[in-house]
C-alpha cells in the first residue's frame, strides 16, 4: 500500500541543525524533511557527501523520512562537479530524489532555444539519475522559469523516462 508523506522543506530554517529540524518536523506533525543542500544550511553541495548519509540515518532512527533533497536555484548544469557529488551523496544516503534548480529565460531570448538548452541539461541529469538511481525532479516555479506551468513543464520533460525525471 502506498502512503504519501508530508515533509517539511527546510529552506526557511537554515539556522537549525538537522537534529533540531527533525524535532521541529515531528512537533509540527510532518512525516519528515526535504533537506535543502544550499549555502548557509547544514547540508551544502560542498559537504553533502559527509553530512547527508549521516543526517538521513539520524532522521530514520527518529522515524522520519527524507525522500527529497532540494538543490540551489542555480543547480542546472549536470557537468558541474557538484552535480555528480550531490547525486552520489543522495545515492549513498538512500535519498530517492533531487529537486533541480531552474532554467530561466529573459526578455529578448528565444524561448524555444532556451528550452532546448534546458532539455539538453536535463538529459545530462538523466544520465546521473540512471547512474546513481536518484530521480531528477523538476519544480514548477513562477516567473521567467522554463516549465513555470503545466504546458511548459510538458515541453521540458516530454520523452524522458519517469524513473529519471519527476
Amino acid at each position: 500500500r502506498l502512503r504519501m508523506h508530508i515533509v517539511l522543506n527546510t529552506k526557511f530554517f537554515a539556522e537549525l541543525d538537522l537534529d533540531r529540524l527533525g524535532a521541529a518536523a515531528r512537533t509540527w506533525g510532518y512525516d519528515g524533511l526535504d533537506i535543502c543542500a544550499r549555502p548557509g544550511h547544514p547540508v551544502t553541495l560542498e559537504n553533502a557527501d559527509q553530512t547527508l548519509p549521516a543526517a538521513h540515518r539520524r532522521l530514520q532512527e527518529e522515524g522520519l523520512v527524507c525522500p527529497l533533497v532540494t538543490a540551489p536555484v542555480d543547480f542546472n548544469d549536470p557537468a558541474a562537479p557538484e552535480a555528480e557529488r550531490l547525486y552520489a551523496a543522495c545515492a549513498a544516503a538512500g535519498i530517492a530524489r533531487i529537486k533541480l534548480g531552474y532554467w530561466r529565460y529573459w526578455e529578448g531570448e528565444d524561448y524555444w532555444e532556451v528550452l532546448e538548452r534546458a532539455r539538453e541539461a536535463l538529459a545530462g541529469f538523466c544520465r546521473l539519475s540512471e547512474q546513481y538511481g536518484v530521480q531528477s525532479c523538476h519544480h514548477t516555479h513562477s516567473g521567467s522559469c522554463i516549465g513555470s506551468n503545466c504546458a511548459g513543464t510538458m515541453h521540458l520533460v516530454r520523452g524522458f523516462e519517469p524513473q529519471q525525471v519527476g
